[in-house]
């Protein structure tokens, strides 16, 4: 499951845990009354390799990241930390940033990053 290696990644990303400890690392959404800052990522869809013989081993998948934190500053340098630990092609999976953006929730008063990644690995 991809989401199981991108968390693996980023809580294995020593800047990053500094800030982010790997038990604020969530799948799907960020829990009620969560400690921040922290991280929550969820699949958003996927794209075949096929052949003429069927899909291909090679899976590309589309993850949704998104860091939460009380302040722009705070989300930005979170930010720039989970870019920094995605950044490198490794065994686990090739990641490729496809965008982000800044967002606000008024309900909660949380500053939110989303980043938009599309990772390819072997099955």
């Amino acid at each position: 499951m991809p989401v199981k290696r991108v968390k693996a990644r980023l809580a294995a990303a020593t800047a990053l845990a500094a800030e982010v400890p790997g038990d604020r690392i969530f799948y799907n959404w960020l829990p009620q009354n969560s400690a921040l800052p922290a991280i929550s990522m969820i699949p958003v869809g996927d794209t075949p390799q096929n052949t003429t013989r069927g899909e291909t081993a090679t899976k590309n998948v589309r993850i949704q990241i998104d860091v939460w934190a009380r302040s722009y500053r705070k989300a930005e340098q979170i930010r720039d930390l989970v870019i920094g630990a995605m950044a490198p092609g490794g065994a686990d999976f090739t990641a490729v940033r496809n965008g982000a953006r800044p967002l606000y929730e008024d309900e909660t008063d949380l500053h939110r990053y989303t980043l938009d990644y599309s990772l390819w690995y072997e099955a």
